[in-house]
Parts: C-alpha cells; sequence; structure tokens
C-alpha cells in the first residue's frame, strides 16, 4: 500500500473518530487554540483535529514529491494550501458507511483530478513593479529576455492595446499621472483594479514588467521580483560604480532613498541631531541618445544578461548552458546582494559569494582562478598596496 494511500486511509478513519465530538472537544489539547478548518467547496468547512491536519500536511508533501518538477513551479505553503482545498470536497463524498480502502481510493482518484486541473492552468503571467530607474526621458522599451523596463505612459498604453484594461481605465489613470484630479467612480471590478494599479506604481516614473509562464501565482511572483531586481542589477554593471547606481533604481517596494537620523549624547558637551542620507532618488541622467549609444556598443552583453533572466524565470530549466546560465544567475543574485547591503562586512561576503558561484562553488582557488581569467592577473600578488580588497561598484574594503 503506498504512503499516500495509507495517509488517506488515517484521515478518514480519523475523521470517524471525531464524528459526535463537539468543536471544543475536537479543538481541546491543540495549541494553536482555533479551530482546525478545510473548506468543502460550498461554503461550508470540515473541523479537524491536529492529527488529521499533520496528516494532511504530510499527504501534500508525499504529493509534491511524486512531481519533482514542482519544487521551483510551486511554493510549499502555496501547494499545502491546495491540497488542503482540494481534499475538503472529496472527503466531502466518502460515506462511512462504505469500506475504507475503497473510501480512500476514491478520495485520492479526486483528490489528485482536482490538483492536476489546477497545474495545468499553469499560464502565461506578466507581473509589473514601478520603478524609479534612469533619469531619461523618451526612452524606447528596454527588452532584456523576459524583463522589459518603460516609461509608464508606454506601458499603460500597451496595456490598452493587449487589453488588459479599458479605455476607461487607461484615460482615468493618465489623467492622474498627469497631476489632474478625477471623480470618484462606482464601486465595481474595473475600480478596485484601476486603485490596485495607482497603489502597485505610485509615482514611479517606469515600469519594469516581467513575463513568466508555466508558474504558480506566489512562485510566479517571487521569481518575477528576482528577475526584475537583476534586471536593475544588469543596468547598473554599465557603469563603473554600480552599488552607487543600483542604489537609485529601485523598485516600488524597495526601501529606496531615506534619511537615517541618531542621537548622539557625550557627558559634557552639547550635540545636536546627526543624519545621513542613504541611496539616491533614481539611477543617473543621461540623454536618450548617449543611452542608445550604450546599448548598441553592449548589445552582446545584454543578449547575455537576457539568456540569465530567461533561465531565471524558466519552468523547467530547459535552456541553452543551463549549468552556465544558473552560475551567472547565482552571481548575479550575490552581486545584487552585496551592491544593495548596507554594512562592508556582509557586502565582502556577498561579493565572494558571487566570485565563489563563477568559480563552480570551489571555493579560493576557484575565486583566484576567475580573477585570473578575467583580469589577467597573477593571484599570488597583491592586489592592493595595503592589503588585498574586494570591490564591490565604488566600495572597496580591506580585509
Amino acid at each position: 500500500m503506498s504512503e499516500k494511500v495509507s495517509l488517506i486511509k488515517a484521515i478518514i478513519n480519523g475523521l470517524i473518530s471525531i464524528q459526535g465530538l463537539g468543536p471544543g472537544d475536537i479543538t481541546k489539547g491543540d495549541d494553536f487554540g482555533l479551530p482546525r478548518l478545510i473548506p468543502t467547496g460550498t461554503g461550508e468547512t470540515i473541523q479537524i483535529n491536529k492529527v488529521i491536519d499533520d496528516e494532511i500536511s504530510r499527504l501534500a508533501q508525499v504529493l509534491k514529491s511524486e512531481k519533482p518538477q514542482l519544487v521551483k513551479n510551486v511554493r510549499e505553503e502555496e501547494w499545502r494550501s491546495w491540497v488542503r482545498s482540494a481534499i475538503g470536497p472529496a472527503l466531502m463524498q466518502v460515506k462511512f458507511s462504505d469500506p475504507v480502502d475503497t473510501s480512500a481510493a476514491n478520495v485520492l482518484a479526486l483528490l489528485e483530478k482536482d490538483i492536476s486541473s489546477l497545474l495545468s492552468n499553469f499560464g502565461p503571467s506578466e507581473y509589473a513593479f514601478g520603478t524609479t530607474f534612469l533619469q531619461i526621458s523618451g526612452m524606447p522599451p528596454l527588452n532584456i529576455g523576459p524583463v522589459t523596463i518603460e516609461h509608464r505612459e508606454d506601458w499603460i498604453n500597451r496595456k490598452l492595446q493587449d487589453k488588459s484594461i479599458n479605455a476607461t481605465m487607461h484615460a482615468r489613470i493618465m489623467r492622474v499621472w498627469q497631476g489632474a484630479k478625477i471623480r470618484p467612480r462606482a464601486k465595481n471590478i474595473d475600480n478596485i483594479r484601476e486603485s490596485d494599479i495607482k497603489d502597485a506604481l505610485g509615482n514611479s516614473p517606469f515600469v519594469c514588467s516581467v513575463k513568466v509562464d508555466g508558474l504558480s501565482g506566489e512562485a510566479g511572483r517571487e521569481i518575477a521580483l528576482s528577475a526584475a531586481r537583476l534586471g536593475l542589477a544588469c543596468v547598473s554593471l554599465v557603469w563603473e560604480k554600480s552599488a552607487r547606481v543600483l542604489s537609485g533604481m529601485n523598485l516600488r517596494g524597495d526601501s529606496g532613498m531615506m534619511r537615517e537620523r541618531t542621537l548622539r549624547f557625550v557627558p559634557g558637551k552639547v550635540t545636536l541631531q546627526g543624519s545621513r542620507i542613504h541611496g539616491m532618488p533614481s539611477g543617473p541622467s543621461i540623454s536618450n541618445a548617449d543611452w542608445q549609444k550604450e546599448l548598441a556598443t553592449r548589445s552582446d552583453y545584454f543578449s547575455a544578461a537576457g539568456e540569465i533572466l530567461t533561465y531565471l524565470v524558466s519552468a523547467d530549466g530547459k535552456v541553452p548552458r543551463p549549468k552556465l546560465m544558473n552560475a551567472l544567475m547565482q552571481s548575479m543574485l550575490w552581486f545584487y546582494e552585496g551592491c544593495r547591503e548596507g554594512n562592508d562586512l556582509i557586502a565582502i561576503v556577498d561579493f565572494a559569494a558571487s566570485l565563489d558561484a563563477l568559480g563552480g562553488g570551489k571555493k579560493a582557488r576557484a575565486i583566484l582562478q576567475v580573477l585570473e581569467a578575467r583580469l589577467g592577473a597573477d593571484g599570488s600578488n597583491p592586489s592592493y598596496s595595503r592589503g588585498q580588497w574586494i570591490c564591490g561598484g565604488e566600495r572597496s574594503v580591506k580585509h
């Protein structure tokens, strides 16, 4: 007998054992404190105890382990939630007078059918994030693999064209962005979607969109967010001081520019509040003509960056040179974290991890080989007269 059948039998037997008990008796001794409920699909719920809940969680693990391709496509909590939602309607079909073996087989069949239906609906999605990006006007949309960075006006025109929004929503949002006041509209789904767009993008002058396919909602959101941030990191590498550039290229949900305020007290002295600015309001200022020249000069670089981001968002990892793309992606993730990190010592770890990813995870010797290959330097020689250093954009930190 398979483990999943055994678990379903245990769940059914558990339900039989708590029949006739009151809600308080079912939750007695449970640290959770609240009733554990699973939906039936009809607006009602089934109350279960901790033992049954744990068995459902284990069943979710077993079912997912049979589909290794879902490791990236669906997040654990999301999957567990699906199984909980799917098993309720199946359990409602059980007659406690029937043999448990028969009931368990029927429940499993219904459960797997429902989950297969959910998985078949994984189609293409596009996620959009507001971003400060660069100080630039008239820039055509920039495509880096699945990532597109464009002026918010270009983005909303594209959303109107592909029928993601209607003409009324388009006109009202454009008026808001132009500084005009708009009249409240009737409360309906279009009103909610319009508010969602204004809230999600805020005052961001640019929109960073990421296209994914074959991913669940939560997995898609997380991966799209990483792809958007790495897209900005790829752009920041055009400049020598990447960390400083990246401090101004923020997504709407990032911390952005902020003032850090401190109070200092010194015995026998009167001191005032101190403060310092972290980050920049946006990326560097550049004319569209100069930017287009940079893109033309670095076309091979952005093409390679697009391949890395395509690998990141792929549902199955089936892209050309997957091992190389994985190493480059891991390196970019650590590089991004190092640039965003405010603590120099932690940033050193991030940059070292970035180099280690390029060296295949083989630590110091491989890192030196990467530096020797890329910089043409002898790894046995000091690279800084007052000690070795690691550079992350503008940051030079001795160690």
